[in-house]
């Protein structure tokens, strides 16, 4: 059995590319431009072979020749392995919410680990982290961690609104976009980025939610959501933590996005008085193997 070591587990603080990245088909180590880390191989046979395990939503497919044996939980369970070996694993936390009054910052993504471990036979514990709840007008709250075995994302920051004391963005795995020229959150390196920091309250653009592959932008640039990261490691495409887009002062626009279940999306900021901050979206964990 060929041991895989860990180069990084997703160190993805600015992403030169700026773009969505692929997790199931990137071969070998490969380098994704300045302020980036190696990854190591997803889709290129990562993962010894021979591991024998259940738990979670079981799904065997084939990429590029390989066989694939992926576990998913989109639920708090266990991952019970009674023949070790190498695995690959995607550890995605809950979305931060989305804050607004008037207007509001969007909610950080949920930390985002990614890479490849040897595990023995014994159980390990997965928990799936919450996405944080609508926000009510009030500032946004954070999402909940997701944990396999000793792997621990952090819940993404909520996003500030622009009233009081309530405007900067919350730290997270992405942190938190602000409101009224207040600070953003700061993101955790190797997990996510910095949300943006929103203007005052004439213009009243709230700043984006950090996402993994790039920090949120500021009100001024339009409150644009940092960027997420796709990933093929359940059988097919899937972009995980994106952060939230910044809402805007114009009455009643609407309520801010929800972040999609399952991909620790952070929700979107409150546009107008009387809407809402958007939830953020729950967590993940997938673990998966070569088949022999």
């Amino acid at each position: 059995m060929v041991k895989r070591t860990i180069i990084a587990l997703l160190a993805c603080a600015s992403l030169a590319s700026g773009a969505d990245v692929d997790l199931g088909s990137i071969s070998d180590l490969t380098w994704l431009g300045s302020g980036t880390e190696f990854y190591s191989s997803f889709g290129g046979g990562g993962g010894g072979g021979g591991v024998e395990a259940t738990g979670g939503t079981i799904t065997d497919y084939s990429t590029n020749g390989i066989d694939y044996r992926a576990h998913t939980f989109t639920s708090n369970g266990t991952f019970t392995v009674t023949v070790g070996g190498d695995v690959e694993y995607l550890v995605v936390a809950g979305g931060g919410g989305g804050g607004g009054y008037l207007y509001g910052g969007g909610g950080g993504a949920g930390g985002l680990l990614a890479g490849t471990t040897s595990l023995v036979a014994q159980a390990y514990t997965v928990t799936v982290g919450a996405g944080a709840p609508q926000a009510g007008g009030f500032q946004g709250t954070d999402g909940s961690v997701s944990v396999f075995g000793s792997i621990t994302a952090t819940g993404g920051g909520g996003g500030g609104r622009d009233n009081a004391g309530d405007g900067p963005g919350r730290d997270g795995g992405s942190g938190g976009g602000s409101a009224n020229l207040k600070l953003p959150g700061n993101g955790i390196t190797g997990q996510g980025n910095n949300g943006g920091k929103g203007t005052g309250s004439t213009t009243g653009v709230g700043g984006g939610g950090g996402g993994v592959s790039g920090p949120g932008a500021d009100g001024g640039s339009g409150g644009t959501a940092g960027l997420g990261l796709s990933s093929s490691i359940t059988g097919g495409p899937v972009t995980y933590a994106t952060g939230g887009k910044g809402g805007s002062r114009p009455e009643k626009l609407g309520n801010g996005a929800d972040g999609a279940a399952n991909t620790g999306t952070g929700g979107g900021g409150q546009s107008g008085l009387g809407t809402t901050g958007g939830a953020g979206g729950s967590g993940i964990v997938v673990v998966r193997y070569v088949v022999d």
